[in-house]
């Protein structure tokens, strides 16, 4: 069994500064190479409190000088965009429809995780979810 840490980086005490929370996940990160844990992913988010990290490939670069073997990186490989609403589908017969198959999706995200089970334990931290929305977790492949 591997464990691996998944950072937010939120700020949610508000006596507490944007340096003492990165300062704090950067001392974290570098534990968790010491104990063995394989993995460290970093958040994204922007005008949020929710999580301050900007940009992950900087953190784990910062983190890589910190550490020697955890495997490092950005949780969320393509942030992804929220859907328009306009959605065709393609019907098997070739012809073309309006609307989505079965029930509409608002928009994506892809993550970085080691399975599907990761990956949705990694998504239940997202904020649709807090906030009453729900959310459907898809296994990728490489298909070329």
């Amino acid at each position: 069994m591997e464990f691996g840490i998944f950072n937010l980086m939120g700020a949610r005490e508000v006596d507490k500064s944007a340096a003492q929370v990165f300062a704090e996940v950067a001392e974290q990160t570098r534990l968790a190479d010491q104990l063995g844990y394989a993995t460290a992913w970093f958040a994204e988010h922007h005008f949020s409190n929710y999580c301050l990290c900007p940009s992950p490939l900087t953190m784990t670069s910062y983190a890589a000088g910190l550490t020697t073997r955890i495997k490092l990186g950005p949780a969320v490989v393509d942030g992804g965009n929220p859907f328009s609403g306009a959605v065709n589908k393609i019907k098997p017969d070739g012809t073309i429809a309006k609307g989505p198959i079965g029930q509409r999706a608002t928009g994506y995200s892809i993550l970085e995780a080691g399975s599907l089970d990761k990956a949705t334990k990694m998504a239940k931290g997202c904020p649709i979810i807090k906030s009453g929305g729900q959310i459907a977790v898809y296994e990728t492949f490489n298909a070329m």
